[in-house]
């Protein structure tokens, strides 16, 4: 069967591209044939450009002055961040192009999405529903275009991020949900909001960095260049409390403190241009995770290591939450102001024993789905 995969491949954020990479190469271990569809909408790449102008468009001119005033007062560090910006981008494309099967024609917001060329299209993961990330609703990410009769759409992991209470409010999403022949997503909320908008059963799945056996990101993983110890912290959205928090922990197991950022912001010593693979590297190798990210907190288990994930209270969290509170591992979350947790290590043969099969149940419930998906 051929496969097209409609997500946020070309975003230069590390659980964009592997989480794209995961969905691809386990529909390729089922025997598909599976390419990432090219779709690059303006609003998604222009923030990873080298040198990003303000976006003017469909704004008042009020707003224009607003936002033109606030760039060139943040010029100078603009400047600044540019060469971090070039290095990042560059390994970014260069994992995009190789390591991802791209469909041959790439096309923006208003193109025509090439479904006679698929059997079936996944639509996900990734917050491709969240409006805070798609100026409202992309109707591309809802399969709202023309397809053959034959040609399957499937939602997959498809996530609407802190929007997921409150989407099923926006009548789009509700009617768009009748394009799809199975539906499935990745935050419970999301899928109890919902599930009364159509007759389809919504399922919860895991993250597609999570569907995939471990020997897959082995393989990817480029060792990072130490041999000292290190705890590694991660964030996306930055929590000071999380350094401090990393700080304390590495102390009590003699360990220096590796930070990967996911922004362009001048911070510290924050390794801020690594690649997909040496991203992946430095989870493989560390001796404790600490992070504010969901694929933060998904790399951490996938390599079977001591995690903490550093909470805010905010909406955002209840991915994370989510998992770990499915493979009884709450006691790992760690609000932002809490004193820093003892050092232990955890046992995840206990955990799987105690979960009835753990991560390995919870993958083979997803990989159900999809099985049931593409034969219905």
């Amino acid at each position: 069967m051929k496969i097209g995969i409609l997500t946020f491949h070309c975003a230069h954020n590390y659980g964009a591209v592997l989480q794209a990479y995961g969905l691809q190469e386990y529909l390729k271990s089922c025997g598909h044939e599976v390419e990432i569809i090219d779709y690059r909408p303006r609003y998604l790449t222009r923030g990873y450009e080298a040198f990003p102008l303000p976006d003017l468009r469909k704004i008042s001119l009020l707003r224009r002055c607003k936002r033109l005033a606030y760039w060139c007062v943040t010029l100078p560090w603009r400047l600044r961040a540019f060469p971090v910006r070039v290095r990042r981008r560059r390994g970014f494309e260069k994992f995009i192009s190789e390591k991802l099967n791209l469909s041959r024609n790439r096309f923006k917001e208003g193109g025509r999405v090439p479904a006679e060329n698929y059997d079936a299209i996944f639509f996900g993961s990734d917050q491709i529903w969240s409006p805070n990330h798609t100026h409202g609703a992309d109707r591309v990410f809802f399969g709202d275009f023309p397809a053959p009769s034959g040609t399957r759409k499937i939602a997959y992991a498809a996530s609407a991020g802190a929007a997921s209470e409150t989407l099923g409010e926006n009548t789009f999403v509700a009617n768009a949900l009748k394009n799809f022949d199975a539906i499935s997503v990745r935050e419970a909320n999301l899928a109890a909001v919902l599930q009364p908008k159509t007759g389809l059963k919504i399922e919860t799945v895991l993250d597609p960095t999570l569907l995939v056996d471990k020997s897959i990101w082995e393989k990817l993983a480029v060792p990072p260049k130490t041999q000292k110890k290190y705890v590694l912290v991660y964030q996306v959205s930055y929590n000071p409390e999380a350094d401090r928090i990393a700080r304390e922990l590495a102390e009590q197991i003699g360990a220096e403190v590796v930070s990967v950022w996911a922004g362009y912001s001048l911070r510290g010593n924050m390794l801020k241009t690594e690649t997909p693979e040496q991203f992946v590297g430095w989870f493989k190798n560390a001796a404790c995770v600490v992070s504010t990210s969901f694929h933060g907190t998904a790399f951490g288990l996938i390599f079977q290591k001591p995690l903490y994930y550093v909470g805010n209270g905010d909406a955002a969290e209840n991915r994370p939450k989510q998992i770990l509170g499915a493979l009884g591992l709450m006691d790992r979350y760690i609000a932002g102001t809490s004193q820093a947790p003892k050092f232990e290590t955890i046992d995840y043969d206990s955990v799987s024993a105690k979960m009835g099969g753990g991560i390995r149940v919870l993958q083979n419930r997803s990989r159900a789905f999809i099985e049931r998906a593409l034969t219905r």
